[in-house]
């Protein structure tokens, strides 16, 4: 396409350099409010007609846009057990390590345990009250399973294998 073929509002490059050059009038190399606002005077405005959008989606009828009446659909409960159980934990943990790491570094160990033990212990806490008071409640259940459920789970999983290893006389 030749320069003659292009729609009015389409610039040529070689004509007026880039397009920072064009918004900056005074040269001065920074670009004013008023330079600004003049530019945008001077834009096209984008208009259409995005209802096509909404209809090719897809085939459930599912729309690319949420309309603003339309209340969001909450995430799935497995979901936020599954947030809750495996990834508030590891994120409490890797929120924990720079802060108590600060403290190793000074020397402190004691404040360092201090802090990681508080941070850890404000974050689940904080998490299942969060989750019960205003957020998912499965999201809860999950802090409350990785807190409790889990470690007993794993526990008693080891006491079993001990005890079966010592029952069978084969020990250890």
């Amino acid at each position: 396409m030749s320069e003659e073929e292009l729609p009015d509002w389409v610039v040529s490059t070689e004509e007026g350099g880039d397009d920072f050059s064009k918004i900056d009038t005074d040269g001065d190399g920074k670009i004013s409010r008023e330079e600004f606002e003049a530019a945008m005077g001077k834009a096209p405005l984008l208009t259409g007609d995005v209802n096509a959008l909404k209809e090719s989606a897809g085939s459930q009828g599912e729309s690319l846009f949420q309309p603003l009446d339309e209340i969001k659909k909450p995430m799935n409960s497995n979901l936020q057990f599954f947030l809750g159980t495996i990834v508030y934990p590891i994120g409490v943990i890797i929120l924990t390590w720079p802060i108590s790491a600060v403290f190793y570094a000074t020397g402190s160990d004691e404040l360092a345990g201090l802090a990681s033990f508080g941070v850890v212990g404000i974050g689940y806490v904080g998490g299942a009250a969060w989750g019960f008071s205003s957020g998912h409640s499965s999201f809860a259940w999950g802090v409350l399973a990785s807190l409790i459920i889990i470690p007993g789970l794993i526990f008693g999983l080891v006491f079993g294998f001990c005890m079966l290893m010592i029952s069978t006389g084969n020990g250890f």
